[in-house]
C-alpha cells in the first residue's frame, strides 16, 4: 500500500479504490476475483458501486490497475496493480 501512497496519481474515491485493492493484492501486484466485486469494494472503500465503476475506468486510465480478467454477471474481475516507480525515475536506480 505503501506504493499507492508514495506513486500514485489517482486522487479521491479512485484513490480509496486503489487502496483497497492494495490491501488484497498479492506481493507481484495481482488481485483475483475470490471477494473482489465491485460491491465488495464499494464497501471497503465507503463510496458507492457506481463510484467503483468509475474509478476502476479512471485507474485503468491511468495505467495504475491493468483488467486482466473482464467479469460479468457471476463472474468476477482480476486486476493487476502498477504502480511504482516509473523507469529511469531516481527512486527506479
Amino acid at each position: 500500500m505503501s506504493l499507492v501512497f508514495e506513486h500514485s496519481r489517482s486522487r479521491g474515491a479512485a484513490r480509496l479504490v486503489l487502496l483497497a485493492l492494495a490491501d488484497v493484492a498479492s506481493d507481484d501486484g495481482q488481485v483475483t476475483a475470490y471477494k473482489r466485486s465491485q460491491s465488495v469494494l464499494a464497501r471497503k472503500a465507503n463510496v458507492s458501486p457506481e463510484s467503483v465503476r468509475r474509478a476502476l475506468a479512471e485507474l485503468i486510465a491511468l495505467g495504475e490497475v491493468e483488467l486482466l480478467v473482464r467479469g460479468g454477471g457471476r463472474r468476477r474481475s482480476d486486476y493487476r496493480l502498477i504502480v511504482g516507480p516509473q523507469p529511469g525515475s531516481p527512486q527506479d536506480e
